[in-house]
């Protein structure tokens, strides 16, 4: 801790607010004071792209399809994607399920192996690293999705999805609950079993009218919440340009 303090010696440090507690640290380091928390911006011709895509009216007749956006590595936990997906199957055996990966990493392999131990393979596909009208199609391509990331969700993933107009059940981890609790998403805690993730989903299927809610509310809230990059970096500015001018100040009177 000593180590860390020292890094933080200086007169301001400012962090990307992913949700993952840095204030916690900071109280411990006693430099609550000299830190700012900023949450990441979002380039506005994206912005526009993503709010052109629909909020779907309802489910299509018996099918399903969740998507899952992150790296594919052990903290984003599509493991706990594919077994909750497994369970939600064996429920609703009625339902055509399919359960979508975006984006690549190095879990892929381990991923498809559980996929098979859980006899579900041909019932998710991995569509690796797509961006521009690829990602923004496959996003539109869902009807929810899932976060249930260990350290936190809160990260352009999460905002991007629903700014797309898609409802998302997300792990209460970090300050997930805290941004987003009554905002639109499902938070559900999975700590002890996947139980509420498969009721999360359930739900999804038997109140369509909600979907559309939890899909509207979370758009309508991260289009206030998001700044674009310019006005996320003029807030940088600001805070560096104060720094130095309280510093001069505490020159000048000494």
């Amino acid at each position: 801790m000593d180590y860390l303090a020292a890094k933080f010696s200086g007169d301001l440090v400012i962090v990307t607010n992913d949700g993952t507690k840095f204030q916690i640290l900071a109280k411990h380091l006693r430099i609550e004071k000299k830190v700012h928390q900023l949450f990441n911006g979002i380039e506005t011709g994206f912005l526009n792209e993503l709010l052109k895509t629909s909020i779907p009216l309802g489910l299509k007749k018996n099918k399903l399809t969740i998507g899952y956006v992150g790296r594919l590595s052990w903290w984003k936990r599509q493991d706990l994607a594919i077994q909750a997906f497994s369970r939600f199957k064996a429920l609703h055996p009625e339902i055509s399920a399919e359960l979508l990966f975006i984006g690549g990493g190095e879990d892929e392999q381990k991923l498809r192996a559980l996929a098979t131990t859980e006899n579900i393979s041909e019932h998710i596909k991995f569509l690796g690293h797509v961006g521009g009208d690829t990602y923004i199609n496959a996003l539109a391509s869902c009807d929810v999705f899932l976060f249930l990331y260990d350290a936190s969700n809160l990260g352009n993933s999460l905002w991007e999805v629903m700014l797309s107009g898609r409802p998302v059940i997300a792990r209460s981890t970090g300050d997930t609950q805290l941004v987003l609790e009554g905002k639109g998403p499902l938070i559900v805690n999975v700590d002890k079993n996947l139980d509420e993730i498969v009721s999360a989903l359930s739900r999804v299927l038997e109140d369509p009218g909600h979907l559309r809610k939890m899909a509207a509310d979370g758009r309508d809230f991260v289009k206030g919440f998001l700044t674009s990059w310019e006005v996320r970096v003029e807030k940088e500015l600001r805070l560096i340009e104060q720094a130095i001018l309280d510093r001069a100040k505490e020159r000048a009177d000494a």
